[in-house]
């Protein structure tokens, strides 16, 4: 054969090679073989840009830490709403019983309530309106304290009561970092606790994913709940003030961080040689408004959490790929490590959703559209009057009763014993 009849032949062997190698990826496409992992949280508002990958983003993949052991069963708490701290998101009609035909009265938005009945039928709470006068308000519509409710299942560590984590990549926002946020000035009580407002309706899920975190060994830990609309302006306002000031030469806490490079000059804009605050935020087609609301947040309805896993025994926080409250561009899903995901998975599953911007944020997004609950302003207290088995109590701001003591109000005197109940 010649040497000039072979071309042909081998042409025609390497193009029946293409298409076999071809069709094998094909059939790969098509049967689903290897899939490349895709994470799509709901998103309510409209959806973000998705960020470029890019070296300076890229996460190592640590492992979820082991709980050091595993817990020992408890007795299983009665989680009931008897004699637990409520507040109305907005004024609710007070009616003198489950029929809901007369009106009595009105409870206003944020002011404090004890629960002393419950009406589930009828999605009722009876409360003591004012001295004498006790009625019923729509649950649907009011924040329960958590700690109160559910007790352990979860902690709570709500800085912004008194050394706010506000933070971008751990550079320190001047009037935000380490201090008591507006709103939050009644929110941490004399004997440490806290309240933790969270809206009724929304509870459920949350004790789900509570039960959920204990089966593996984890408790989860919550650092904020309800935010009143003040405090989310306050934040804001702070934070944007500062985003073109040029970063401290150290972290707050003194840790050291990645960095990215300094971003080229726009049109106009003389060359700099260091980072401002904003570069953190502004990567990846990320800005402030993917991480602080501009003006109201879901939190403000009280549907919303910020939290974390902590070993249910020794009580120490699994490591995410930022501090809680991060405003920066590392701390979104994207860039989520192991132990990240675990909770992304876990909280999705009971029916609490993500946003992608926070890896620690998470909201009951079947109630914010059937519900459509408002948007509360102001912050809350424990002071008002609260009761138990043996009777009713009246309890300062900070979580104390008033005891052996008389108080005179424009309702009238009052008596107390040394236990801090009402004298009949």
């Amino acid at each position: 054969m010649k040497k000039n009849s072979l071309i042909p032949l081998i042409l025609i062997l390497v193009a029946v090679l293409a298409m076999s190698v071809a069709i094998v990826l094909y059939a790969r496409y098509v049967s689903g073989a290897d899939p490349e992992p895709v994470i799509t949280p709901e998103v309510p508002s409209e959806p973000l840009p998705e960020p470029d990958p890019s070296p300076e983003t890229a996460v190592t993949a640590d492992p979820t830490p082991q709980p050091v052991s595993t817990p020992e069963p408890e007795a299983e708490q009665e989680i009931s709403p008897l004699y637990c701290t409520i507040w109305p998101i907005t004024d609710l009609d007070v009616y003198s019983d489950g029929s809901k035909e007369n009106v009595i009265g009105t409870a206003p938005a944020s002011a404090m309530y004890c629960v002393l009945e419950e009406d589930a039928e009828n999605a009722l709470f009876r409360i003591r309106l004012s001295d004498g006068v006790y009625g019923y308000i729509d649950s649907t519509f009011c924040l329960i304290n958590l700690p109160e409710y559910i007790g352990g299942l979860c902690s709570y560590d709500i800085t912004n009561s008194y050394s706010s984590l506000y933070a971008i990549h751990e550079y320190e926002i001047p009037g935000l970092t380490g201090k008591v946020i507006t709103g939050y000035e009644n929110i941490r009580l004399a004997d440490g606790s806290y309240l933790v407002p969270f809206l009724y309706p929304c509870t459920q899920k949350l004790i789900s994913a509570a039960n959920r975190a204990l089966e593996s060994g984890y408790r989860i830990r919550i650092y904020d709940s309800y935010r009143p609309r003040c405090a989310t302006n306050h934040i804001y306002n702070t934070a944007v003030s500062i985003l073109d000031v040029m970063l401290p030469s150290a972290t707050y806490s003194g840790a050291v961080v990645s960095l990215p490079p300094i971003p080229e000059p726009k049109e106009d804009e003389p060359p700099r040689s260091y980072l401002k605050y904003r570069d953190l935020i502004e990567r990846n087609g990320w800005d402030i408004g993917s991480f602080l609301a501009p003006g109201w947040s879901q939190h403000n309805r009280g549907v919303a959490i910020d939290m974390t896993f902590e070993d249910a025994v020794s009580g120490e926080a699994i490591t995410a790929q930022t501090n809680m409250h991060d405003l920066s561009s590392y701390s979104t899903i994207y860039s989520n490590n192991q132990a990240a995901s675990s909770i992304l998975s876990l909280m999705e599953a009971s029916g609490l959703h993500n946003i992608v911007s926070e890896w620690w944020h998470f909201q009951d997004n079947e109630i914010i559209n059937s519900l459509k609950p408002p948007y509360c302003e102001n912050g809350v207290s424990a002071e008002g009057w609260i009761a138990d088995e043996a009777g009713e109590m009246y309890r300062n701001a900070d979580g104390t009763l008033m005891i052996d003591c008389v108080m005179v109000t424009d309702e009238g005197n009052f008596v107390f014993d040394p236990d801090g109940h009402l004298v009949p």
